[in-house]
């Protein structure tokens, strides 16, 4: 569990907390690794946060630094030569540590982070530290990038989100002026201060999704929801063949189709919406994002759902989009957040969206597999 990073003693840092009787202060260091983040989290901060993280330091927005001390930058030659002297890669970072205080009270633990150290291994096995950031360099960063998320996070999640929620799995390291020499040393203190208390954060109070499937003519059967599928299709093929100047202003224009006089030739549709579910059981509902159209000539770019939201498109007497809404026809996902989901694995997910709690869809879908 010794590495150089880790190897810096935590001195007792100056900071600005509002005290009370019943609570106090502790200076912490959590190890992230990133073999040990299982993909039922919903993400893995110690895969995404190097990504983000890299293009900023080598463009100087954020400083990295050898240490908490912060006595001497790493500059991005130095970081270059650390790279190709130990064949490794920044965005490659296989461990992160979280440099913290703790706001411990009865019941609950509130944790300030101040400092991330990057870490990783070469083909070797040895230890290869790139540096350390401080936070307050990369807060607002943090705050307004989304993080990658799987079909068990809630979409939307930044990487600030996934840092106050503990969205990972850590390792105490250093707590208070001592430092753990072995993991179960470190799981029995980590245990002892985490088996009464809970960390406080403001979660979300609404499960979302961003959820992508595709309505396809090569689909088609007898089943009435099939029928319904056809339908929406047929309605935007209608539309687009008597109102071309509406295809032309979509992307049309690109395609060869639109100089023909016979009409469009719809194939698929491939829908991209958010889907909210308040509480574990609570009524789910969807609002279209944006839509991509596939005809026989070619597909055109992305919409959004106000380019189109005003195409006066219709199943009989009712709005396609009051259709689209009900979602009683064919369709097969494609996407939940940025998983992709295979034509096999689409049947299962649809069921776990309707009867699973959205937080654990991945553990429904393997569980179904079996």
């Amino acid at each position: 569990m010794k590495r150089s990073l880790c190897a810096v003693i935590l001195l007792v840092f100056s900071v600005a907390f509002m005290r009370s009787a019943m609570a106090r202060e502790a200076p912490v260091m959590l190890h992230l690794s990133g073999k040990n983040q299982p993909d039922t989290l919903g993400t893995n901060l110690v895969e995404y946060l190097p990504q983000l993280l890299y293009k900023e330091v080598i463009e100087g927005r954020v400083k990295l630094w050898e240490g908490p001390s912060k006595e001497k930058q790493v500059s991005v030659e130095r970081l270059n030569e650390i790279e190709q002297s130990t064949a490794t890669l920044f965005t490659k970072c296989n461990d992160l540590f979280l440099f913290e205080v703790w706001v411990i009270k009865k019941k609950h633990i509130t944790p300030f982070t101040f400092g991330i150290g990057f870490v990783t291994q070469n083909t070797r096995g040895e230890e290869v530290s790139f540096g350390y950031v401080d936070y307050n360099d990369i807060r607002t960063l943090l705050r307004t990038n989304r993080i990658p998320c799987n079909a068990n996070a809630n979409f939307g999640t930044t990487y600030e989100d996934a840092i106050m929620q503990r969205i990972f799995v850590f390792t105490l390291m250093q707590y208070n002026k001592k430092t753990f020499k072995t993991v179960i040393e470190a799981k029995q203190a980590q245990d002892e201060l985490l088996h009464t208390r809970k960390y406080k954060y403001t979660a979300a109070n609404v499960s979302q999704r961003e959820i992508t499937y595709s309505i396809s003519f090569a689909n088609a059967s007898n089943e009435q929801s099939s029928i319904n599928a056809i339908n929406i299709l047929q309605a935007f093929e209608n539309y687009f063949s008597r109102n071309i100047q509406d295809f032309l202003n979509i992307g049309g224009d690109k395609l060869h189709e639109s100089t023909t006089k016979a009409g469009v030739s719809l194939l698929a549709i491939e829908i991209t919406e958010l889907w909210s579910r308040h509480g574990i059981a609570g009524n789910t509902t969807t609002n279209v994002e944006r839509l991509k159209f596939y005809f026989k000539s070619g597909e055109l770019s992305s919409v959004s759902y106000n380019d189109v939201a005003t195409f006066n498109v219709t199943v009989g007497t009712r709005a396609v989009w009051d259709v689209i809404g009900d979602k009683k026809f064919d369709y097969r996902l494609v996407k939940i957040n940025d998983q992709l989901v295979s034509p096999t694995e689409s049947i299962v997910y649809v069921s776990g969206l309707k009867v699973s709690p959205w937080n654990k869809l991945l553990q429904y879908q393997r569980s179904i597999k079996q």
